[in-house]
């Protein structure tokens, strides 16, 4: 089960974007989704993460760039302690604009030596695609980060 877990994210991940670059958001769901079961796998199920995906988010037809609410995503598993506290990750959605709000602890430790080339291009993708149609704060106090998204679909 985890290595078709993990299969399927590679899939993803080497996917050709289609003509217009985007994907079904179900599809970036369903990676959020698996990318918090492989990484609850790979802590043997020690880490807690608090996950709200709303339903609608499965069964809507819009599209967004792939990979872009995965790489904010993965920053909670990449900067975050989720051994002392749950990890929250929230997304909803419905035919104006989607939601997408984390908030963890942050690691102690440097975890990942990083130059956020990941956020970076997030935030890239983000104005390409949105121009100004989106509002992203991030706000870190030291011991929390918490990101919140609203993107208009």
């Amino acid at each position: 089960d985890s290595l078709m877990m993990l299969a399927h994210s590679m899939r993803y991940a080497m996917m050709a974007p289609q003509e217009d670059g985007l994907v079904e958001l179900y599809k970036e769901v369903e990676q959020i989704d698996r990318l918090i079961r492989i990484n609850q796998v790979i802590s043997g199920e020690r880490i807690a993460v608090i996950n709200q995906i709303g339903e609608e988010c499965f069964a809507m037809k819009k599209r967004i760039p792939p990979m872009l609410l995965l790489t904010f995503v993965e920053n909670v598993f990449k900067r975050g302690n989720l051994f002392d506290a749950p990890a929250k990750i929230s997304l909803n959605a419905n035919d104006n604009g989607l939601h997408l709000r984390t908030e963890n602890l942050r690691a102690n430790r440097r975890v990942f030596a990083s130059e956020h080339i990941g956020i970076d291009n997030a935030k890239a993708r983000l104005k390409k695609y949105y121009n100004n149609n989106f509002v992203l704060e991030q706000h870190d106090n030291g011991s929390t980060f918490i990101l919140d998204l609203k993107l208009n679909l």
